[in-house]
């Protein structure tokens, strides 16, 4: 019974709309993120953004600042805040990278206000806006609760954001190999401007010798060119969702929460 929960739980999380929004973009956009961000991920894949004067939004657990892993020797404080500095946006991704499908709500809730007060310190703004889900998993109940806090929640279903979606389970691309190469990423970006969408990429580490969460620095800069030899809007998920709420025809009352 308990597993049975949990299965409809999932499937709640992932196709009841939390926060129904109608899509009417006059141009595509396409938005560079960052989950974890592993020091290559600053001194490689967002100097690159830096390269075409792109601003990428960064989902950022505090707990992993500075420390290393099996995986990733991560950024610093000071790098991260350097980067807000620099007008790259900091969301949020929990305080300890922690799988939000496994943990109360109560758990949930100081796990986002620790984050959430670590973030707004080290950037010195009075909100966190924007949030990515852990592994890509999330509850029915963690969603809701996250709808209230956040303005979008990116999810790792993967797709491209067009018609009515929902902006608590944005859908995205990963920028992971061997998964992705220069015909599918070309793709991608082509499918967004004759669909006129949203595509978001994601990704973590940023080298020549990638983990299979990331992407060589020769394939991201290959993505970030092409996107910007396009004609979608490039922008990280504030400009983005600031953009959408410009054209959103979705009447309020169609919302399951406003």
């Amino acid at each position: 019974m308990k597993n049975y929960t949990k299965i409809i739980s999932k499937l709640g999380a992932k196709y009841l709309a939390a926060n129904k929004i109608h899509l009417n973009l006059k141009k595509p956009v396409i938005t560079f993120t960052f989950d974890d961000i592993p020091f290559s991920a600053v001194s490689t894949g967002v100097a690159i953004l830096d390269n075409f004067g792109i601003k990428g939004t960064l989902y950022i657990a505090a707990d992993l600042l500075g420390k290393k892993d099996d995986s990733f020797q991560y950024a610093t404080r000071s790098q991260i805040q350097a980067l807000a500095e620099n007008g790259h946006e900091i969301a949020s991704h929990t305080y300890s990278h922690i799988r939000i499908n496994t943990i109360s709500v109560k758990e949930l809730i100081r796990e986002i206000q620790a984050n959430n007060n670590f973030l707004m310190e080290l950037t010195g703004k009075n909100k966190i806006n924007h949030f990515s889900y852990p592994f890509g998993e999330v509850s029915f109940s963690a969603k809701l609760y996250l709808t209230k806090q956040f303005l979008t929640a990116r999810s790792s279903r993967p797709g491209i954001n067009t018609g009515i979606v929902d902006l608590s389970f944005l859908k995205a691309i990963p920028l992971y190999q061997p998964q992705v190469n220069k015909d599918i990423i070309q793709q991608h970006i082509a499918e967004a401007i004759d669909r006129r969408g949203w595509l978001i990429f994601y990704t973590h580490d940023v080298k020549t010798h990638p983990t299979k969460w990331g992407i060589s620095s020769q394939l991201f800069e290959f993505s970030v060119q092409t996107a910007h030899r396009s004609n979608a809007l490039i922008l990280n998920m504030e400009q983005a969702y600031g953009s959408i709420r410009q054209t959103d025809t979705e009447p309020a009352q169609n919302r399951l929460i406003s």
